[in-house]
């Protein structure tokens, strides 16, 4: 019984820790329209031009959600889920010190595949540690992150 007990405690855990990793993924989407009309002023970009550096997110996001989708069954979500987190330090790591047009269209473009399979993999690696008819719940909860990273992220920019 002991042991059920501690695989229960860290299932959920595990559910804890995938909502956070929602909450940072929604977070770093919002970002850039929060910040929208600074960058604006200071790239010398239109709206037309901001708008197509924020939809060059997409031109990955589907594709990747596909293919990591097809890896997801062979290799381990925490592996995934990794390489999800490590795409969007790359992705973001040069705008910290250099902001250029072309470096948004790739950052954006690279954080779109990152970001794409984030959700559908946090999901995948929660479901294994519950079974089919348990499994709501902790859906939410991951789900939650979504709407909690979105919350955040404006109050907490703002103050930075």
């Amino acid at each position: 019984m002991a042991r059920f007990k501690s695989t229960k405690t860290h299932a959920w855990v595990i559910t804890i820790l995938l909502a956070v990793f929602m909450v940072i993924n929604f977070m770093d989407k919002a970002i850039l329209g929060i910040v929208a009309g600074p960058l604006m002023a200071d790239l010398g970009l239109s709206p037309a031009e901001f708008g197509m550096i924020a939809s060059s997110f997409f031109l990955l996001f589907s594709l990747s959600a596909i293919g990591f989708g097809f890896v997801a069954e062979r290799v381990s979500s925490k592996k995934l889920l990794l390489l999800c987190a490590g795409i969007w330090g790359v992705a973001q790591f040069p705008l910290a010190f250099v902001a250029s047009v072309p470096l948004l269209y790739f950052s954006r473009i690279l954080l779109g595949m990152g970001e794409g399979p984030a959700y559908p993999l946090a999901l995948h690696a929660c479901y294994k540690w519950f079974p089919n008819d348990k499994r709501n719940l902790p859906s939410a909860v991951i789900f939650q992150g979504v709407t909690a990273g979105l919350l955040i992220s404006g109050p907490l920019l703002t103050f930075v």
